[in-house]
């Protein structure tokens, strides 16, 4: 199982919660972001510049400034998000060797099947699944 990076991670959240204030009259915030989702600011301000020039988000200078999504949050996947920060991983399998050709054969449906299903997991969907989750309150 493919695991996400930190950095993917903190794009994800980030671009999560942009998508959540897309309402908002005024762009969002790094200091809001890394407040609301627990996240380090210098870190985010490089994962937003990735995401920026993957036109993902679009920024805003000045005391009003901050960031917002570039297009329509049911328009931007999970997968853009992580390839906009970590590209695309690459494996080949060593020529004729027959086992190594079988496992690579064998790990590249799964990451398939993996791409497939951050790919059909919109931001948008993603937020409609948690307003539709029931809160538990103890």
């Amino acid at each position: 199982m493919q695991r996400l990076s930190a950095k993917a991670q903190y794009a994800c959240q980030a671009m999560l919660q942009l998508a959540a204030d897309a309402t908002l009259e005024c762009p969002t915030t790094i200091r809001r972001l890394a407040d609301i989702q627990q996240l380090p600011e210098r870190f985010l301000v490089q994962v937003l510049s990735e995401l920026k020039r993957a036109g993902l988000v679009a920024s805003t200078r000045g005391a009003a400034g901050g960031y917002r999504l570039a297009r329509d949050r049911g328009d931007i996947s999970l997968w853009d998000v992580i390839v906009a920060v970590d590209g695309e991983a690459k494996r080949e399998a060593a020529p004729g060797q027959p086992l190594a050709e079988l496992l690579e054969a064998e790990l590249g449906e799964a990451e398939q099947a993996y791409r497939e299903c951050l790919e059909s997991s919109s931001l948008g969907a993603l937020l409609d699944k948690a307003t539709l989750s029931p809160m538990w309150h103890i």
